[in-house]
C-alpha cells in the first residue's frame, strides 16, 4: 500500500494553508478518490481472509479500523485542501473533483 503518498498529501495541505499558496492541492483532492478504492480494495480483501480462515478475524478487524481510519484522514485532507483554496484564491471548489483537477493540470500547463 502507498498510505504514506497519501499522507503526504495532507503535509501538502499543511504547507500550502501555512505559506499561504494553494498550488498542488488539486493533486490532494485527487487522491482522496484513489484512497476510497485503495479502502475497498482492502476492505474485500479483509472480508475474504475472515472467510477463510476465521483464525484471523481479530487482527483483520484491526486491519479493518486502520484502512477506515486512514481514509478518513484523506477525506479530512480533502475537505480542508478545498477550504485552503477558498481562503486563498476565494475559488469554491467543493463537490468538483472532475471539473476541478482538469481546470487546475490546464492552468499549471499555461
Amino acid at each position: 500500500m502507498k498510505w504514506s503518498q497519501e499522507l503526504r498529501a495532507w503535509q501538502k495541505v499543511l504547507v500550502s494553508f501555512i505559506e499561504g499558496g494553494a498550488a498542488n492541492l488539486g493533486e490532494v483532492i485527487r487522491a482522496d478518490d484513489h484512497v476510497d478504492r485503495l479502502n475497498r480494495v482492502v476492505i474485500g480483501l479483509l472480508h475474504d481472509l475472515m472467510r477463510e480462515d476465521p483464525d484471523f478475524i481479530t487482527l483483520a478487524v484491526h486491519c479493518f479500523s486502520s484502512s477506515r481510519h486512514l481514509e478518513r484522514i484523506v477525506d479530512l485532507t480533502e475537505d480542508i485542501s478545498v477550504e485552503v483554496i477558498y481562503l486563498v484564491e476565494r475559488d469554491i471548489v467543493r463537490h468538483q473533483h472532475g471539473e476541478f483537477a482538469t481546470s487546475r493540470d490546464a492552468q499549471a500547463i499555461e
